[in-house]
């Protein structure tokens, strides 16, 4: 399973932006959370740059009892206020499609949003998009 969560900061639409934003993000996360490395597998900038951090092989600390079970990807932004770029929804879907070919997500995987199991994030103006796509894991319409 793809799960899908938001950084609640600013946006980025540029290469150097985003990197420096994601930096940012894992220096948070290691100072003032504890964590050995930035929460999500990777990260998403608006730009469609995707970003490693924990990577396929290790578990992330994206959200409980599902760390284990999924790839955590953090969308750069405050998605409840803005809006994804058509960059950022394009590389997302394909970067998973091609992480089913490689093997690190099963051919069937599902996305889902934290907020499909009560929990904040990646926001509406995410999820509006992600329920349209077949992949998503409570998707109720056949494709």
């Amino acid at each position: 399973m793809a799960l899908l969560s938001h950084t609640v900061t600013g946006t980025c639409n540029n290469y150097s932006t985003c990197a420096t934003l994601i930096r940012n993000i894992q220096r948070g996360n290691i100072n003032n959370q504890g964590f050995i490395d930035l929460a999500y597998n990777f990260g998403i900038g608006g730009d469609g740059s995707i970003f490693e951090a924990r990577g396929f092989d290790n578990v992330g600390a994206h959200m409980a009892n599902f760390n284990s079970k999924s790839i955590g990807i953090g969308a750069m932004g405050q998605f409840d206020i803005d809006e994804p770029t058509l960059e950022m929804l394009d590389a997302l879907e394909k970067f998973l499609e091609d992480a089913a070919k490689l093997g690190k997500l099963p051919e069937d995987y599902k996305v889902h949003g934290r907020q499909d199991f009560g929990y904040n994030g990646p926001g509406e103006n995410i999820m509006k998009h992600i329920r349209e796509w077949c992949r998503y894991g409570n998707r109720t319409i056949p494709c």
